[in-house]
């Protein structure tokens, strides 16, 4: 497995777990370390925007890349249909 380097990946990561814990190719005590790692990468992220937020900075956090290109396509198409 891939180490995740966005939050994309991170939830493609948690998924395959889950699917490799139905197929018994994981352990379950292996499914919850990885989800626990999981859980503090995400507690991490929320930390470091709330930090930003209060500075009051404009996040931009690499890991949530995969995110944001979808966000600003979707409003780049929201204004071309709404002139």
């Amino acid at each position: 497995m891939k180490t995740p380097s966005t939050t994309t990946e991170l939830r493609a990561a948690l998924c395959e777990t889950i699917a490799a814990v139905r197929e018994k190719t994981m352990t379950p005590d292996a499914a919850e370390a990885i989800s626990n790692a999981s859980g503090k990468i995400i507690a991490s992220l929320r930390v470091e925007l709330e930090y930003r937020r209060m500075r009051g900075e404009v996040p931009a956090l690499a890991f949530m890349d995969s995110h944001a290109g979808a966000l600003r396509h979707g409003a780049e198409n929201n204004n071309e249909s709404n002139p």
